[in-house]
């Protein structure tokens, strides 16, 4: 956390300037301990000790996402393969997006090694039913998930690949209109999945076209929700997003200390726990604030009140790569 928060070069910079706190000043002894399972473990525990012992309210919006913890397959590593260019893993958690003040916002749902895809691995996630509304992308999306989700009366809102989704029109909810830039296509109650099929929930669907001209099609248990009301909410999920640039580009992530695999899963949980501690220290949170402004404006009065303006630089980019080199702290 002291090195994020001053975004100190190496782990011999991290060494030197925590020497006391680390009782030592060797940084191959800190290279060898941020790489260890048990650390891994300890920072999961913590955050998981951070969390609230009430579930969140049926008002608090709730975004599922991976984030990939990733570095070029040409620099030495230890960690697993994605493809062929790319080695590491990634995180699956839930961010509540306007998760109110003295609430962990994140929850860490799994950690992964190397490749993976999302719908998979939300088999064994167990979502709170009657509560929060969850919001997640395409990769979320499957018949089986959907229709154990509706099973235990999970409220959702899950885009689909047009590619990918197949129903029957049961009852049709509205006209084509427009709902600001958005052009309802398709308004409906549907049976999803192809005739034959064993499972074949009953589900709500909006189909949408975008300004850009982009489709977009959700999917929801919430059957008597307006179409209005499901495309306002979905659009809230791009918060997910930029939490994810927070924790890379503004908190430093995108900057590695370790290229082995538990060190990177390490990293990763080291950032939203240094976040998390400063949300639980801030005050009252504006009304209507989302999470990830806080987390920004938080850090950044950090980092002034440590007189850190200069900047960072990243260690993992690929030859020919300049893009998103430098970059300021006190973003």
């Amino acid at each position: 956390m002291l090195a994020l928060t001053l975004g100190l070069p190496g782990l011999r910079a991290v060494a030197w300037r925590g020497a006391q706190l680390l009782d030592g000043c060797n940084h191959s002894a800190l290279s060898h301990a941020i790489r260890r399972g048990s650390s891994v473990k300890m920072v999961r525990s913590l955050l998981d000790a951070l969390a609230p012992p009430d579930s969140p309210g049926r008002r608090v919006l709730i975004a599922i996402d991976s984030m990939p913890a990733t570095l070029p397959a040409t620099l030495r590593h230890g960690c697993a393969r994605i493809n062929r260019w790319t080695v590491g893993g990634g995180v699956l958690w839930s961010f509540a997006l306007n998760a109110a003040r003295g609430v962990n916002p994140v929850r860490v749902l799994k950690v992964i090694e190397g490749a993976w895809s999302d719908a998979p691995l939300m088999a064994n996630v167990d979502l709170i039913a009657d509560g929060p509304i969850y919001l997640m992308d395409r990769g979320f999306y499957a018949i089986d998930l959907v229709a154990q989700w509706i099973g235990r009366r999970v409220r959702f809102i899950v885009r689909a690949k047009r590619t990918k989704i197949r129903y029957d029109v049961e009852w049709t909810m509205g006209l084509p209109r427009a709902i600001g830039r958005l052009r309802i296509v398709e308004d409906a109650i549907v049976i999803l999945g192809e005739k034959g099929r064993k499972r074949r929930p009953r589900a709500r669907l909006v189909r949408a076209t975008l300004a850009t001209g982009e489709e977009l099609i959700l999917v929801s248990g919430m059957l008597g929700a307006s179409a209005e009301m499901l495309t306002e909410t979905y659009r809230q999920r791009w918060q997910i997003e930029r939490f994810h640039y927070y924790l890379k580009e503004t908190l430093g992530l995108a900057h590695l200390y370790s290229f082995q695999q538990n060190g990177l899963a390490f990293l990763a949980l080291v950032a939203v726990l240094l976040s998390v501690l400063l949300l639980l220290a801030a005050g009252e949170a504006a009304a209507g604030e989302f999470v990830v402004d806080r987390m920004r404006a938080l850090l950044k009065a950090l980092r002034r009140a440590c007189g850190i303006f200069g900047l960072w630089r990243r260690n993992t980019m690929r030859k020919g790569q300049t893009r998103h080199l430098k970059k300021k702290q006190n973003l």
